[in-house]
């Protein structure tokens, strides 16, 4: 198992399986749609005590928001719902791991905005306080992917399996 935050090429870099997140485009892949992913914009409360809390997503201009680096740094925040719109951010980092992501608000350094199963747990138990909770981002998709004409080994079919059985 690999843990990383890039596209790798299941063939060429010959892995099995790989679970995308978003929109994915025309690959010859065979896909299989798993659970759709909510993204939730949190920072930690000695961040928010410091700088204060943004009441509404333009106040994020004014704070150091921390970005997900994947073919680009994403520095525009799309809000879906009554007052959707789009947001330009700023801020000091960008990272490509989500985890990264969350530790590094965890030490109190900026907004991020992460996939809700990252920061469930952390904004339960107060590390980490929702922001704009009327405010929510676009689902995005998770798809498990693996090639049309790999050999269905009873490892790959089990994998395949259980994660369609834990995000499907």
């Amino acid at each position: 198992m690999i843990l990383n935050d890039r596209m790798v090429d299941l063939a060429d870099e010959g892995f099995d399986a790989a679970l995308r997140f978003g929109q994915l485009p025309d690959s010859g892949l065979v896909a299989r749609p798993l659970k759709s992913l909510q993204r939730i914009v949190c920072a930690s409360p000695a961040y928010l005590a410091e700088r204060s809390r943004p009441v509404r997503p333009d106040d994020l201009a004014k704070h150091n928001c921390l970005a997900f680096h994947y073919l680009r740094p994403e520095r525009e925040w799309h809000f879906d719902g009554a007052q959707a719109r789009s947001v330009k951010v700023a801020g000091q980092l960008t990272v490509n791991n989500g985890a990264a992501l969350r530790e590094a608000a965890l030490n109190h350094i900026g907004i991020v905005m992460l996939p809700d199963y990252l920061v469930e747990a952390d904004i339960k138990a107060g590390r980490l306080v929702r922001l704009f909770p009327r405010h929510v981002f676009p689902r995005a998709p998770l798809q498990i992917v693996y090639l049309p004409d790999r050999y269905m080994t009873p490892k790959l079919k089990s994998f395949i399996d259980f994660v369609v059985d834990r995000f499907g």
